[in-house]
Parts: structure tokens; C-alpha cells; sequence
């Protein structure tokens, strides 16, 4: 006697929440070097690079609001070192 039973839902409630744990556990490290730390450039760095990471993505910034809405990029983290910066821009 055989059964076959489809646990694609599981495995998809698996996986997200895997994601939420991956995700705590990246603010838990960006929260870490936080407390390290008084210097705000090294915060936004450290924070840019935690959020790549946790995220898999290719470029991350932290966008610095003036109360006009204009504003610049106070930091930056790229995967391609040869990518252009928007900061190198700015």
C-alpha cells in the first residue's frame, strides 16, 4: 500500500518562515553594530551592508529627507564594485 500526499503548502510555510527568522536575525546584527558605535556614517554603512546581505539585493541606500522632500544618499552598498555609485554622482 502506498499514500502520496501533497505538502507543497508545508513546504511553502516552511520557507516563510524561514524568512522571518532570517529576517530578526539580520536586525538583530544591524541592531549589534549599532550599539558599537556613536558614528552615524559607520551606522548607515554598517546598516546598508547588514540589509544587502539580508536581502539579496545588488545596491541598498539610506535616502536622507529634507523637509522639502529633496534629499541625498548618505550611504550606499553595492555587489558590483565596478556599478556606479549614486553617491560618487551626488
Amino acid at each position: 500500500v502506498c499514500t502520496c500526499s501533497d505538502i507543497t503548502i508545508q513546504k511553502q510555510a516552511e520557507a516563510a518562515v524561514r524568512a522571518v527568522a532570517d529576517r530578526e536575525i539580520a536586525v538583530m546584527r544591524i541592531v549589534q553594530r549599532m550599539r558599537q558605535t556613536l558614528d552615524l556614517e559607520e551606522i548607515f554603512a554598517a546598516t546598508t551592508q547588514e540589509l544587502q546581505q539580508a536581502v539579496s539585493c545588488d545596491r541598498v541606500w539610506i535616502y536622507r529627507f529634507n523637509p522639502d522632500w529633496s534629499g541625498i544618499v548618505v550611504a550606499e552598498t553595492l555587489t558590483d564594485a565596478t556599478a556606479l555609485s549614486t553617491q560618487a554622482a551626488s
